[in-house]
């Protein structure tokens, strides 16, 4: 039913700029009947908004609602809203983007800013690195050995691998944001010693004893630190590296995670013994399977690879919560 409502939808990407990109629009009624069905809208900046016209309006539709459907961020839905006869109303819309399109410009090694010391520190410690493709059967990388060889891998090489250190670098900033609440307040990277295997989705790393300590202690005293929360951590057995299984009882593994609803930070430690020599290990992952990013970004049909999160739509998360996020990686179109 045609109308004379305006509807003036404002897109953004997640540092709150204009987007640039071919969208379709759709509007339903509330009873799902299609009102409108735009396939080719241009947004652009430096306004990144378009007013759709001719729309229902009360009483000829109580409720209205939709799609937008873009072509290099992820399709998100427009949420119920009503139309008055002769008003505007605008909605304005946050996109991630949509990793098959995007691919990751990272910060060479020598131009990665002071807050990535301690970064630098670990890397430089942790020759023989290997970033590893998301399945086991995928061969390791052994040509990554820490910050000698940082800027052979970039955006151009192979998918894995790029993966892997985008992963590196979401966990980096997460555990680097986050501090441990016990005694010393430290940001939990700085327990890093050296790390040993990173994929898609988590790192693997020898860490101080002092993070097993401190884990336990928020373990055993749940009830005094609200921002986390006790998690399993049996089930990362098989996450640690091949070479380390029989060095690692099970029994060992003790895990906590952040409480924050979307995209919390994972820390399970375990404590291990080979050739009379103990250390401890950490698996950090930022914990999420997929019902954060519909949540936060009203994204359509999210779907995972494996039922792991791309380390790009981690990206995206990370900059929406804090905009000013310096990740060490940016995206660039394709």
């Amino acid at each position: 039913m045609q109308g004379d409502g305006i509807l003036e939808l404002v897109l953004t990407d997640v540092r709150g700029q204009p987007i640039e990109d071919r969208v379709g629009v759709r509007i339903f009624r509330g009873d799902s009947r299609l009102v409108l069905d735009r396939r080719d809208i241009q947004f652009k900046p430096p306004h990144g908004a378009v007013r759709i016209k001719g729309l229902p309006t009360v009483p000829d539709a109580l409720e209205l609602h939709g799609r937008v459907t873009p072509t290099r961020y992820h399709g998100v839905r427009i949420p119920p809203f009503r139309l008055v006869s002769g008003q505007k109303k605008q909605i304005a819309l946050v996109l991630p983007r949509e990793p098959r399109k995007w691919k990751a410009d990272f910060t060479g090694w020598k131009s990665l800013p002071p807050s990535f010391a301690t970064f630098r520190k670990v890397l430089d410690r942790s020759q023989g690195l290997r970033l590893k493709g998301p399945e086991r059967a995928v061969v390791t990388f052994n040509d990554f050995k820490g910050s000698r060889d940082y800027d052979v891998v970039d955006g151009d090489s192979q998918a894995a691998r790029v993966l892997a250190k985008a992963a590196l670098l979401n966990i980096h900033h997460k555990m680097s944001a986050l501090r441990d609440p016990t005694a010393n307040g430290a940001p939990w990277f700085h327990y890093v010693r050296r790390i040993i295997e990173v994929r898609r989705d988590r790192m693997i790393a020898e860490v101080d004893p002092e993070l097993a300590d401190s884990v336990l202690t928020i373990h055993e005293n749940i009830g005094q630190f609200a921002a986390y929360e006790r998690t399993h951590a049996a089930n990362h057995h098989v996450n640690m590296p091949i070479d380390l299984f029989e060095a690692i009882p099970e029994e060992s593994m003790l895990s906590i995670k952040s409480s924050e609803s979307e995209g919390n930070l994972q820390l399970t430690f375990a404590r291990a013994t080979l050739k009379n020599e103990k250390f401890v290990l950490l698996d950090a992952d930022i914990d999420e399977k997929g019902t954060f990013f519909g949540h936060v970004f009203e994204v359509v049909n999210h779907t995972l690879t494996g039922s792991k999160t791309h380390p790009f739509d981690v990206h995206e998360l990370l900059l929406r919560q804090n905009i000013r996020a310096k990740l060490g990686y940016g995206l660039v179109p394709r």
